[in-house]
């Protein structure tokens, strides 16, 4: 079989041969197609739905392929001054042939192999080792056959079906069987970017046959960027896969997509928000009762996605303010050395300088034989109930803060 192609002398010889014999090979595509066309439906046993431009694409792969050694290679030059140079390239049919036929046959044993693979897998209970062969064997399609057909004996009863039909549909099987579990709670990025995780997914098996999902493939993404993944996981031998994600810095709130390799469901979601600085102020007329409310506050505040500090100086700023206003009002027994002490503890959450939950307070009353031991009994009784106070005052707010 032969090609020829031409290109127009320039001051760049070298240039020009490359043109001429890129043309020569584009010829010798078109004169090899009867030969490649009769080597796939030898090999393929294709369809007649077949497409030409499938045909097309694969004439054109096999005729530019590296591995093809030209028989026949020269170049001829016509009017050295100002002319054309030709290029004719060649290669023996029989051996092409072979060749051709030699390397459909390998690929197509490779695809084979995938299916077999990916049935065995699934007979014996491994999901997970069968689907990851059937997104192998899909991902090749474009690249080895095009939309050319490749049947398959697919066991039912001597009935044949096209090998990507039967993929997709074995594939959507299992994915109909494969249930996958986000935790509803919200999760919280550090100050730096960071969730301390790792975040755990679940996958459960629905199907009829027992099975392992021991390495089924999942990926993770953003919803807000549904392009790619950006991160890839595997289950354990429970069905538990884990992730590492790294906040997106221009969302303050996200949802952390996870789903099967490849696939858009089955799919669980996991809300993130960005975690935000929080100072916690305590004012009040008396330093020791500060200090002790100042120091239960802080413990029970770093529970929340807040990271907690005390104030060095009137110029410090955060995200969030806790303010705690604390009074204390004491009264003498008229009959004896008694004295009763009432404390009022004020919460108020601000953010950006703006109120974002109304105040809210909380008091205690305590009693001794002097007013420093009345007010230190108060303090104590105010710490033992104020737990449940706080909480629901900072969930509160929560929700203007992170939503």
């Amino acid at each position: 079989m032969l090609g020829e192609g031409w290109a127009e002398m320039g001051p760049d010889p070298g240039r020009a041969r490359e043109q001429a014999k890129a043309r020569a090979l584009g010829d010798l595509a078109l004169n090899a197609r009867v030969t490649i066309q009769t080597a796939l439906a030898d090999v393929l046993g294709q369809s007649n739905g077949t497409t030409t431009q499938s045909l097309e694409s694969r004439v054109n792969a096999y005729a530019q392929l590296a591995s093809v050694r030209l028989d026949k290679e020269e170049f001829v030059l016509h009017h050295p001054r100002r002319g054309n140079i030709t290029c004719r390239v060649g290669v023996r049919r029989a051996q092409y042939d072979e060749q051709v036929r030699r390397d459909l046959q390998q690929q197509k044993d490779t695809l084979l192999g995938l299916a077999h693979r990916a049935r065995t897998e699934f007979n014996q209970g491994r999901i997970g080792n069968c689907f990851t062969s059937l997104n192998e064997l899909l991902a090749r399609r474009s690249d080895v056959f095009a939309d050319l057909s490749l049947d398959i004996d697919a066991g039912e009863k001597g009935r044949s079906h096209t090998l990507w039909d039967w993929a997709r549909s074995f594939q959507n099987d299992i994915l109909r069987s494969l249930k996958l579990r986000c935790d509803k709670d919200p999760l919280y990025f550090d100050s730096r970017g960071r969730y301390s995780g790792p975040v755990r997914v679940q996958a459960t098996w629905a199907g009829t046959r027992k099975a392992s999902l021991s390495g089924f493939p999942l990926q993770a993404r953003w919803a807000h960027r549904p392009t790619g993944p950006v991160e890839q996981s595997q289950t354990n031998g429970t069905g538990e896969a884990t992730f590492t994600p790294v906040v997106d810095l221009f969302n303050k709130t996200s949802q952390w997509v996870v789903s099967p390799s490849g696939q858009e469901s089955p799919s669980c979601r996991r809300s993130f928000h960005r975690r935000k600085s929080a100072l916690l102020i305590v004012s009040g007329s008396s330093e020791k009762i500060n200090r002790a409310i100042e120091t239960d506050a802080f413990t029970r505040l770093q529970k929340w996605p807040w990271d907690i500090r005390l104030p060095t100086d009137d110029t410090d700023t955060a995200d969030v303010s806790v303010i705690l206003r604390l009074t204390a009002a004491v009264t003498k027994n008229p009959d004896g050395p008694v004295y009763r002490a009432r404390v009022k503890a004020a919460l108020e959450v601000q953010e950006a300088g703006k109120k974002k939950s109304a105040a809210s307070t909380r008091t205690a009353e305590g009693f001794g034989a002097t007013a420093d031991q009345a007010v230190e009994d108060a303090v104590i009784k105010l710490l033992t109930q104020w737990g449940d106070w706080l909480d629901q005052n900072i969930i509160l707010s929560l929700k203007f803060s992170f939503d």
